[in-house]
């Protein structure tokens, strides 16, 4: 999901008992903007959360003008 439509994707995500806190919501906004202007991507994917032991995995795709050369693939413990 493109960074854009994160807020009103957290909205559904709700339902399935899956939650981010206002905090987590705006802090993951603002890193994927500055992951896209950073790398000069033309577009940014949340790709989701994996829930682990001792954190959080988040994990974003970024995606240049070549949609399927130019795809890299970022995480970061929470």
């Amino acid at each position: 999901m493109d960074w854009q439509n994160l807020t009103f994707a957290f909205d559904y995500l709700v339902t399935t008992g899956v939650t981010f806190s206002t905090e987590h919501r705006v802090a993951l906004q603002a890193s994927l903007i500055v992951l896209q202007k950073d790398n000069q991507f033309s577009r940014v994917q949340f790709c989701g959360r994996i829930d682990g032991i001792e954190g959080d995995y988040y994990i974003a795709c970024g995606l240049g003008k070549d949609y399927i050369r130019d795809r890299v693939y970022f995480y970061r413990l929470g």
